[in-house]
């Protein structure tokens, strides 16, 4: 008996923990995420795209990020507070890569694998 009554309140206590953190989240304002797509010209493989998230990832801001291989474009969505569309082209172009109309590095491109370039 006395386990069951120790359950009951190790349980409800914890009940009542987790719903006060779940209020004090819904408190918390909504960060809405810009989302753009960026246009990939100059990726090639799998390599190229683990490249190019990489350097998306590097961006302070970033929420999510999809390359996708075939249609040459990155869907990326990012807090616009934190960071803009030209931060995240730039990394992407100091990585070796076109990104939209923003030009690659050369000297990034040059290091790249023969496979990406």
């Amino acid at each position: 008996m006395n386990s069951l009554a120790i359950f009951t309140l190790v349980f409800g206590f914890l009940f009542i923990i987790g719903c006060g953190s779940q209020q004090e989240q819904e408190g918390l304002p909504a960060i809405e995420y810009t989302t753009e797509t960026i246009k990939l010209e100059t990726i090639h493989c799998q390599m190229c795209v683990a490249t190019v998230q990489k350097a998306i990832a590097e961006v302070e801001g970033i929420y999510e990020a999809n390359v996708d291989l075939t249609a040459k474009m990155a869907t990326v969505s990012f807090d616009a507070d934190m960071t803009t569309l030209n931060e995240i082209e730039k990394s992407i172009a100091k990585a070796g890569y076109h990104a939209n109309e923003t030009t690659r590095d050369d000297d990034a491109y040059a290091r790249l694998p023969d496979c990406c370039r």
